[in-house]
Parts: structure tokens; sequence; C-alpha cells
């Protein structure tokens, strides 16, 4: 297993070496509503516009996932070219919220109304805008 991925901020994510010697992503998932449904989404995608998901261990909220390439975060790179990608994979990744899916305006309510009071309960670590 490497070194975990410095920007993961709410699950423990490393790149692995899967039996076969193909490179792999595991991320260890914290018990977090906002996560709670990230498998069921890439199974949903099926690699269109998402890694693939190669595995899943629900009890031990792991997930072994296909790796990004080349994996460079759009946020460093110029709006154009961040934009043209998102042009590009939104189309992809839309589906009708069914099953176990909330609308993403019923997502927007619920961190409206949870952010707030988790941010005090972190001491306030960034700022509220």
């Amino acid at each position: 297993m490497g070194e975990p991925y410095a920007d993961s901020y709410v699950s423990l994510v490393c790149p692995v070496l899967r039996p076969d010697g193909s490179a792999a992503v595991l991320k260890l998932q914290f018990p977090e509503v906002d996560s709670a449904l990230e498998a069921a989404a890439l199974r949903t995608w099926g690699g269109a516009g998402a890694v693939r998901r190669l595995a899943h261990d629900q009890q031990r909220l792991a997930l072994l996932m296909e790796q990004c390439r080349p994996g460079t975060p759009l946020s460093t790179q110029p709006p154009d070219a961040a934009l043209a990608v998102f042009i590009d994979v939104m189309p992809r990744l839309w589906r009708p919220a069914t099953g176990p899916f909330a609308a993403a305006a019923e997502q927007a309510d619920r961190w409206a109304r949870d952010l707030p009071g988790r941010w005090l309960a972190a001491d306030r670590p960034c700022e509220r805008r």
C-alpha cells in the first residue's frame, strides 16, 4: 500500500496494487452520512464519468476503485480547462434520483441545516462563507 493521498479529508485513501499487479485505490470511509451512498453511486455510474468500483465491503466501509489517471486535481487547472472537463463529465453522471439516492435539493437542504452546527462543533476551522 502506498502513502495516503494528501487531499483526503473524510476518508483514508491510498494507492494499492491488486494481486494481478494492476493499480487501484483503497478507500476506507469514516461512518458518515455523506459517504454512505458512494459505493452505490459508483456502481450506478459503472465507470461512465467516474472511476469504476472494483469491490466494496460494506461492513468495513471499504471501497476498492480503479485509479484515476492522470489524477490531476481540477483545482490545479486553468478555469477554462477545468470547466471543459466538468462539461464533458456531468452528462455522463446524470441519473434520476431513484432507489437509495436523494435529489440534490434534498441534499442541499440537509447541508444547510447540518453544516453550521458541525462548523461550530469543529471550533470554526475555516471562514463561514
